[in-house]
């Protein structure tokens, strides 16, 4: 070692300790950011906002199940089909068909809620990563950290759901066409072609 360097190497080791120090706090500080993002938005965070989700739909879509049901059963019922195997299809199978899909939309909604979210988080985590390896501030960038986890935790507004449930009475007045002109070409009686009421009571007796 020169000892006419006039103290360039001291400097040189000072600034050497300097940066190891910066990366060190840069280190320390991702991992403290990271570790906090983390813990907040968890498997549990996601699950509890699509709580949320559904707390904030399933009433509607179950207030829209009740309307749809009275009101098929109503058609039904204008249709002469009350007890018709078109409302046993129609109430036993596309009703709850109907309902599963309503449900289902939701769930979308949640998971798309959640996507977006995840999204959001990421940005804010990187924007704090990226704040901390620029400055080596890590006050600060914990600082602008948390803030952007308390902006980022609440429930987002969720807009109106809609109407999710079709008519499920359409095609019904052709149905009961067909359903009488069954009727009148096959009666209640086996519907047996030529089989009618009348032949039911009509029998040779002897001695009659």
């Amino acid at each position: 070692m020169s000892f006419g360097d006039g103290g360039a190497g001291k400097e040189a080791k000072r600034a050497r300790q300097e940066e190891e120090a910066r990366q060190l706090r840069i280190k320390e500080g991702t991992t403290t950011i990271r570790r906090n993002f983390g813990n907040t938005f968890n498997d549990s965070y996601y699950a509890g906002l699509m709580d949320a989700v559904k707390k904030a739909y399933m009433p509607d879509v179950q207030q829209q199940f009740k309307v749809a049901s009275r009101n098929l059963r109503a058609a039904l019922l204008r249709a002469g089909l009350g007890s018709s195997s078109t409302a046993i299809r129609r109430e036993g199978t596309e009703l709850p068909k109907a309902q599963l899909r309503a449900e289902n939309e939701v769930t979308q909604r949640g998971i798309g809620f959640q996507n977006q979210r995840k999204q959001d988080v990421a940005y804010a985590e990187n924007t704090a990563l990226n704040q901390l390896n620029q400055t080596a501030d890590s006050q600060a960038a914990f600082a602008n950290a948390a803030a952007a986890i308390k902006a980022n935790y609440d429930a987002p507004a969720m807009p109106m759901l809609g109407q999710v449930f079709t008519d499920l009475s359409a095609g019904l007045a052709t149905q009961a066409d067909l359903e009488r002109y069954g009727q009148a070409k096959y009666n209640v009686w086996g519907r047996i072609p030529g089989w009618t009421a009348r032949n039911t009571y009509s029998r040779n007796v002897p001695g009659g």
